[in-house]
Order: structure tokens, then sequence, then C-alpha cells
């Protein structure tokens, strides 16, 4: 692999982590501070290890929380256009060469938030083609963000996927 360095997909994600950690760690930690004692020292008692009382009791009481943290996360990374934007910067046009490499993450590109949040959405305004691709990605966009809505609505109301 080249490596370039500055701006790369995987030095996009460094503030992308810092600005998910506060909205997932909070909603983990009263999560996991809801569930009671007692079942988690009857577990020990009955001779559970530390990790499994953790995974029988913890984990199962605490689902709806965590899971409800996660998708939080997920929401404000897909969230963080300028952030990304302004370290990644604009490099049009650059499909990777193998799609399951890592090294698209070691090179420029744009994310979907990013090529939204650009210019070229004005711009595209006049061009019927290229307005229509921006639309689209706007549904992707959409869809995705729908469906971790819907997945988050579907746990949180009990029903196993």
């Amino acid at each position: 692999f080249e490596f370039s360095r500055g701006h790369t997909l995987h030095t996009a994600g460094d503030p992308r982590g810092v600005f998910i950690l506060p909205p997932v760690d909070t909603p983990r930690a009263e999560a996991r501070g809801v569930v009671p004692w007692a079942p988690r020292n009857a577990a020990r008692s009955l001779g559970l290890t530390q990790a499994e009382a953790i995974f029988a009791v913890s984990l199962r009481q605490s689902a709806r929380g965590l899971m409800s943290a996660l998708l939080l996360g997920l929401g404000r990374a897909l969230g963080e256009t300028i952030a990304v934007f302004l370290v990644v910067g604009r490099q049009d046009n650059n499909l990777p060469k193998h799609w399951l490499s890592p090294g698209p993450l070691l090179e420029s590109g744009q994310t979907l938030t990013s090529k939204l949040g650009g210019s070229e959405t004005n711009i595209a305004y006049g061009d019927p083609v290229h307005w229509a691709a921006m639309v689209g990605l706007g549904l992707l966009l959409l869809v995705i963000v729908s469906g971790t809505t819907i997945a988050g609505v579907w746990k949180k109301a009990g029903h196993d996927a």
C-alpha cells in the first residue's frame, strides 16, 4: 500500500470516533447502573463466573439501553458531515481497485454525507442527471437512517429480529 498522509478516510474516522463517545458512553453507563445487584450476586452465588454473570444477567437486563446507546452513536456518526468534510476534503471519482482491501481507508475519498454536504448539491440543481444523482444519494441515506430507526423500534418493542 502507498500510505498517504493527512486527508484519508481513516483520518476522518478519528474525530468521528471522538464525537460519538459521549452520546454512546452516557446511556451505556446508565443502562448498566439500572441493573440491581441482587441478581448479579445471585448469579455469582450459583457458581457462575463474573463473565458468565455479566452475560447472563447484566447484559440481558440492560440490552435495551445498550441498543439505544449504539443506535444513538450510529446516528451521530452518520450525521457528522462537517468534521469529515473538513478532514477528508474532496476527492471525487476515486473508486478503489480492490473493494475488500484496507487500501481505500488509507487513501483520500468522500463519504456519503460529505458528498451531500458539499457545494455540489447547489451546483447540481441545473443539471437533471447530476441532480438525480444527488437526490439518489439523499434517498440512500434516508433508507439507511430509516432502517436503523426501524431496527431500534423493533428491538424496543420486544420483537426478535
